[in-house]
């Protein structure tokens, strides 16, 4: 090129590697390209580039040596809490690093893969036992232990027949609510078919007998009555059928407003609650009515 002549854009512009910046950025951060510009940047000297080879690498077989020199770390596959097994053989599995270490468990020599995985197999007696891993790098040792609780054999029966009773109780449960939904869904199926006129009677039947404490006898002829509810009869019995009242505790509700409103005597009380122009009780929950009347 004459002195007259300009350079081309190709004779200016730089390689990578002739830039400095470049080239101690993958130093610090990817040194072996590093080096590969140090040793390809033209204007270095010598001296400069195996001062800036030399740097790296130290560091690097220092940090390798450093890790080859790191106390073990110990990683058990299981929980170190109290594992409950029900066999004799127990196996202890984990991971040590550097995989280098050496591994003990219980004492015994346990052989480790290029992976720092280990695996050992541990005879136990019934109750705790304890698992104790060592392992030792460059002349320094970690330990983890484990324990496992061994099962007796009546405390595996224990447990058998403790699983099975919940298991039967859980399939009852579940038997039970299948049997629930499909009585509702038949309910619900038969109550789709119900008349209005059914439907009023029960929804009567039930605030008479629930709301008002009145007996069987006395809630059909409150309903069927041309004073009352003046159903049919055929609704009215329907309703008697179908509505959910304790007799026995609407007797001793009215016995007790006897005694408490009008003191009337247990005697006439009970004649209160099964008379036909009284209550109209039967004569078996007026008995459970003044039995109870002191409660």
């Amino acid at each position: 090129m004459t002195t007259n002549e300009k350079p081309t854009t190709a004779e200016v512009k730089k390689k990578w590697y002739q830039n400095p910046v470049y080239v101690i950025l993958w130093l610090v951060f990817f040194f072996p390209v590093g080096i590969y510009g140090v040793w390809k940047y033209p204007t270095w000297s010598n001296r400069t580039k195996w001062i800036l080879t030399a740097i790296p690498a130290i560091l690097f077989v220092w940090a390798m040596i450093s890790a080859s020199l790191a106390a073990p770390t110990i990683s058990l596959k299981h929980s170190t809490s109290a594992e409950e097994v029900s066999s004799a053989d127990y196996k202890v599995e984990g991971t040590v690093t550097p995989s280098s270490s050496k591994v003990k468990v219980n004492g015994t020599d346990v052989s480790v893969d290029s992976a720092g995985e280990f695996t050992y197999t541990v005879l136990l007696k019934d109750g705790s036992n304890e698992i104790v891993v060592v392992a030792t790098n460059a002349g320094k040792t970690t330990q983890a232990n484990q324990v496992v609780k061994k099962l007796s054999a009546a405390e595996i029966a224990k447990n058998k027949a403790e699983a099975d009773a919940k298991a039967k109780a859980e399939a009852d449960a579940n038997a039970k609510a299948s049997a629930e939904k499909a009585a509702a869904d038949t309910k619900a199926k038969a109550d789709a078919n119900v008349p209005a006129e059914y439907k009023s009677a029960l929804n009567q039947a039930d605030s008479y007998a629930n709301t008002m404490n009145m007996s069987k006898k006395g809630v059909y002829d409150q309903l069927v009555s041309e004073y009352g509810g003046q159903f049919s009869a055929a609704a009215a019995q329907y309703a008697i059928d179908n509505v959910k009242a304790d007799w026995n505790a609407n007797a001793l509700a009215k016995a007790k407003d006897y005694q408490n409103t009008m003191h009337l005597s247990p005697a006439a009380i009970h004649d209160q609650l099964t008379s036909d122009s009284g209550e109209k009780f039967t004569q078996a929950e007026a008995d459970y009515a003044i039995q109870h009347l002191n409660d």
